[in-house]
């Protein structure tokens, strides 16, 4: 936990390291003759965030930012780039640059720039640049020179002014507070979970500025009250999960596998979206602007998902089915399917973001049938899980199974995925109208 708070703290200014020549790997994604390097560039940032065991949190706000710095790179003077940063809640202003740069290279400088600027690992940065490097010199063999320079001036430009924006956004206090968060006590208040009984994570990510000024209209209800009576609402609810616990099929069980986006296994839940996000990019064939504002709409709504979500869990400090079902003594030593995270219960994560996330989607590329691998980190992460890719008609589908698949794993009382699935419909709906 202490390395990966330190991963993405905000370095000081980054300027281009010299190139290296190396190839990156996932430069093999691109497809063949296709001069849009957006969905490379936030697979390899999915990658290294799974690589780096980032907490889900922290990842959302990582992928945001550099998305926001591509599409503003990509967007240059176009009035969809000043539509974009007045959505932004507090973005610097920017001169507009040279009518004469270019989409593509700007986009990568301003990606490179920004991501290295988020995290201190020296292996990471060097990836980073590594992909940079290529993704350039791919840009540079059609270009004439004289667009070069001005597009990577450029890409800086909007580097510096984003990191400027994310300085100010509260991280840096929030980890500072983070250690002395103690949880509040009280009948159905949460309490570390077995087996690690870790502490709370990131308690204080909710106090974050959001990154979208609509965001501020989506606000999360109280939950459904505790009880110990069992024929209360919450009662019911406790016994719900109890009852699917015991009788869970295999598809349920492969449909909770499928979605867990565990720390470390894959590049996050927020990182699922992002590859998907990447599919539709691929499947529309999208120019560089349209895929930079489409990653940056899905990011920052995503992001602000994460913020809303934890303003609520620490408001309301819900306590989680394994502690509720042990406590009330319905079964001796019950666990949940998946491992139980170690934050308060209500509101859903995956609910949320997957909702917001599959709402923005769904208003800006309508609908799309899709095959998702799963496991989006690559390489000997997808060892043992039992991961098999799945199809879905819409990405709407696919955000009601990313819901459920938390009420199967024993992690989430049923009536907490219908109320956040609402609460992320929200924020996407208000992301989806960034540029329109």
């Amino acid at each position: 936990m202490r390395r990966a708070i330190a991963l993405f703290t905000v370095a000081g200014s980054v300027a281009l390291a010299p190139l290296t020549g190396a190839a990156s790997p996932a430069a093999a994604r691109v497809p063949r003759g296709s001069e849009n390097p957006v969905p490379v560039l936030m697979q390899r940032l999915v990658n290294l965030v799974a690589k780096d065991r980032v907490p889900p949190p922290v990842a959302s706000r990582v992928y945001a930012y550099a998305a926001v710095a591509t599409a503003r790179a990509a967007l240059g003077r176009e009035r969809d780039a000043r539509r974009l940063t007045r959505a932004l809640v507090g973005f610097p202003e920017l001169a507009d640059p040279d009518s004469s740069i270019d989409p593509g290279v700007a986009a990568i400088t301003a990606w490179a720039s920004t991501a290295r600027s988020l995290t201190t690992v020296p292996g990471t940065r060097l990836a980073i640049a590594e992909l940079r490097d290529e993704q350039l010199a791919r840009a540079q063999r059609r270009l004439p020179a004289a667009r070069v320079r001005p597009s990577i001036d450029w890409g800086l430009r909007v580097s510096r002014a984003v990191r400027s924006w994310s300085d100010a956004d509260g991280f840096a206090a929030a980890q500072t507070r983070g250690p002395s968060y103690v949880p509040s006590t009280g009948p159905g208040h949460w309490v570390p979970t077995p087996p690690a009984f870790q502490p709370a994570i990131q308690p204080y990510w909710g106090t974050l500025r959001k990154f979208l000024s609509s965001s501020a209209s989506c606000t999360v209800p109280a939950p459904v009250a505790y009880s110990d009576d069992p024929r209360s609402e919450y009662g019911r609810e406790v016994r719900k999960v109890l009852t699917t616990s015991r009788h869970l099929t295999r598809s349920q069980k492969a449909i909770a596998r499928f979605w867990a986006d565990d720390r470390g296994r894959t590049g996050t839940p927020a990182g699922h979206w992002v590859v998907i996000t990447n599919l539709a990019i691929a499947g529309r064939r999208l120019r560089t602007r349209d895929a930079a504002l489409l990653q940056a709409a899905v990011t920052t709504a995503v992001a602000d998902s994460f913020i809303v979500d934890w303003q609520g869990k620490f408001t309301f400090n819900t306590m989680r089915p394994i502690t509720a079902i042990n406590d009330q003594r319905l079964a001796p030593n019950w666990s949940s399917y998946l491992t139980t995270p170690a934050f308060p219960e209500y509101p859903s994560g995956h609910a949320t973001i997957s909702w917001a996330a599959a709402t923005v989607l769904e208003a800006r590329i309508g609908r799309f049938g899709f095959r998702d691998a799963g496991l989006n980190a690559g390489g000997d992460v997808r060892a043992g899980f039992g991961i098999e890719p799945r199809r879905f008609a819409s990405f709407g589908a696919a955000a009601k199974e990313a819901t459920v698949s938390r009420f199967y794993a024993g992690i989430h009382f049923d009536a907490t995925q219908r109320t956040s699935a609402n609460i992320g419909r929200c924020l996407g709906s208000a992301a989806a109208k960034v540029t329109r």
